[in-house]
Order: structure tokens, then sequence, then C-alpha cells
């Protein structure tokens, strides 16, 4: 009978407890719930994509909350989620939407763009905003295209 292998690994130090405490102090943990075949599904899903599986679910979440806000009739949505934060913010105040404002506003940058620059938007002027600017790019790509050339 072989002899077990020793090692010398005996356990975080405590330095390294207390550096990992500091490190997940930022972290919450959220119980997901799914059928074997899906959690091996996905998780074979990340591992193809270069990732971990919480770094997937992460980046799953962000995108489909990005494209949540950036589509039309979302505020009513949003307005919804924010009411379920146990710890909500104080309610940011807005700039004043002005005819200058509106006149720096690119629409056709607003329309293909992939978050950032909406996001500004909706920081800087709030999501109601940020929906009547899209849907009045849409509007206006809309019209110019029906335009003959």
């Amino acid at each position: 009978m072989s002899e077990a292998k020793k090692t010398k690994y005996r356990g975080f130090t405590p330095a390294q407890a207390e550096a990992h405490k500091r490190y997940m102090k930022d972290f919450v943990e959220i119980k997901v719930r799914m059928k074997a075949d899906k959690r091996t599904s996905v998780q074979k899903h990340a591992a193809n994509m270069g990732e971990s599986t919480t770094a997937f679910i992460n980046r799953a979440i962000d995108e489909t909350m990005e494209h949540d806000i950036s589509s039309p009739n979302t505020e009513s949505m949003i307005k919804d989620t924010m009411n379920v934060v146990p710890e909500q913010k104080p309610e940011k105040r807005y700039e004043p939407f002005t005819q200058a404002a509106a006149a720096s506003i690119d629409l056709e940058e607003l329309l293909e763009d992939d978050g950032g620059y909406r996001s500004q938007i909706a920081y800087k002027f709030g999501i109601d905003v940020l929906n009547q600017l899209l849907e009045k790019a849409r509007q206006q790509k809309k019209e110019n295209s029906a335009k003959p050339s």
C-alpha cells in the first residue's frame, strides 16, 4: 500500500484570511436555482467562452440590463425594479433638459451606441429623457429612410 502524499499546505495564514475577508466584503451572494443539466450546460458554455461560470452569469445580467434600458417602454419596468431595492439611494436630481442640451445630443450616435452614450444621457438627464430621445431618433431614422434618395 502506498503512503499518502504529504502536503505542506496549512490553510490560510491570518494575513491571507484577513485579505480574503476584505476582498469578499464588497460581494453578496445570490442563489440561482436550475436543474443539474442546465447548470452543466451553463458551465460548458462559460468554459467555451473562456470565462468562469460566475463571470458568464454576471456578463449575461449586464448585457440583458443594458439591452432592456435601451428598449422602448422600459421606464415603468426600471422604476418597478428600483422599488424592489431595499436600500435605495436618495433620488438623483437630474440636470434640466434645455434646448441647448437637446441640440448637443447626436441622435444617430444614440441609435448606434452600445450603451455608453445612452448611459451618459440617462445619468445626466434621467431615463425619461433618454427614452424620449430614443423615440425621437427612431422616428427620425424612419422618416429619413422613407425619403427618396
